[in-house]
């Protein structure tokens, strides 16, 4: 009786054991980045090439909360100047605007990579989230200028790519690509059916980072 007492006093750690393994690997963890770039807006008023324009900028501050290898839930905030124009003619005014947004949106996070690829890192994402916009709606024809200020807010739903190459464990480089889908076709405060729902492009590059 008391081999089978240790035998099963031995079945019972390794019960332990397997469990407190299992806890770790499916352990909540958080990791995010931080990046800078370019805007691009797609819509009604696109940017006309032929004018002189600074580039739209954009900075981002996104928090992963993960619940397992392949998924992950992530919060995002972006703030940065959006802007658009026409092509005017003899019968068309031109019209410009100039937009300082800020967007918070919710995520679905998924990798594309496996596990067992440490440094390198490609996610999938797709979500929906709020935009909000102060906006200068300018109109020009002939010697005639006029300027509307507005305030805009719309859903958003975007979906991109990011990857990730981590130089150290905790640490590394992103680069990311998002397509923003608005929920509205009048962003830039002009609207026109004709081309479907307003749209902008972010491209970002910048540091990301796992908390311990």
């Amino acid at each position: 009786s008391i081999i089978i007492n240790l035998l099963n006093l031995l079945q019972k750690k390794s019960k332990f054991k397997t469990v407190d393994k299992n806890s770790k690997i499916t352990q909540v963890r958080w990791n995010g980045n931080i990046s800078y770039g370019n805007t691009n807006f797609i819509g009604d008023l696109n940017i006309n090439t032929q004018r002189k324009f600074l580039p739209n900028i954009a900075l981002s501050l996104k928090l992963n909360k993960e619940f397992s290898t392949k998924n992950s839930l992530q919060f995002g905030l972006i703030t940065g100047r959006n802007s658009g124009e026409n092509t005017p003619n003899l019968n068309t005014p031109f019209f410009k605007f100039r937009s300082q947004f800020t967007q918070a949106y919710i995520a679905y996070r998924k990798a594309l990579t496996a596990p067992s690829l440490k440094n390198i890192q490609i996610h999938l994402i797709s979500g929906v989230g709020y935009h909000y916009g102060e906006i200068e709606f300018t109109s020009e024809f002939g010697e005639v200028t006029s300027k509307t200020p507005a305030n805009i807010w719309s859903i958003v739903f975007p979906i991109g790519l990011e990857m990730s190459y981590y130089i150290k464990e905790d640490w590394g480089v992103i680069l990311s690509f998002t397509d923003q889908m608005f929920g509205r076709d009048n962003i830039d405060l002009y609207e026109d059916s004709s081309n479907g729902l307003d749209h902008q492009l972010i491209l970002n590059l910048g540091f990301c980072f796992k908390f311990k």
